[in-house]
């Protein structure tokens, strides 16, 4: 049996801003998969990446207790449903298990008149237990 990973997303799948400070895209999002299968159960860990904009709808700080709510309810939302965007085989009985969402801001400053700009990302991380995934994992976007 092949290991199918389907990566279906909110938008496109494309390579999102990384930790050394490449371009800010939105509409984008990143999605790391790693599987650990020599000790017993197959185990693993799913990092996902996107700028703020396109999970909670805005980048700046959120100060207002309307925007702290818009970012928990963001958070909550991207936890729970998470599954529906990486779907893995049923036959392999894996179980998603948020371990941390969160909005991270990362402040720079812009080339123009010394304006400081804020780009925030979500960084969330999910463990996954799967009872079997049977033969060599295979990639489809």
């Amino acid at each position: 049996m092949r290991f199918a990973l389907v990566l279906l997303a909110v938008g496109v799948i494309l390579p999102a801003q990384t930790r050394s400070r490449k371009a800010h895209e939105h509409g984008s999002a990143k999605v790391n998969i790693a599987f650990e299968t020599a000790k017993g159960t197959p185990k693993g860990v799913i990092e996902f990446e996107s700028p703020a904009e396109s999970v909670v709808g805005f980048e700046y700080e959120a100060k207002t207790p309307a925007d702290k709510a818009k970012v928990t309810a963001a958070l909550n939302t991207l936890k729970a449903r998470f599954g529906e965007m990486v779907i893995l085989p049923p036959a392999a009985a894996c179980k998603l298990t948020a371990k941390s969402a969160k909005m991270e801001a990362e402040h720079h400053d812009a080339k123009q008149k010394g304006k400081q700009e804020q780009h925030s990302e979500v960084h969330a991380e999910f463990d996954v237990a799967c009872a079997d995934i049977g033969g060599k994992m295979q990639h489809k976007a």
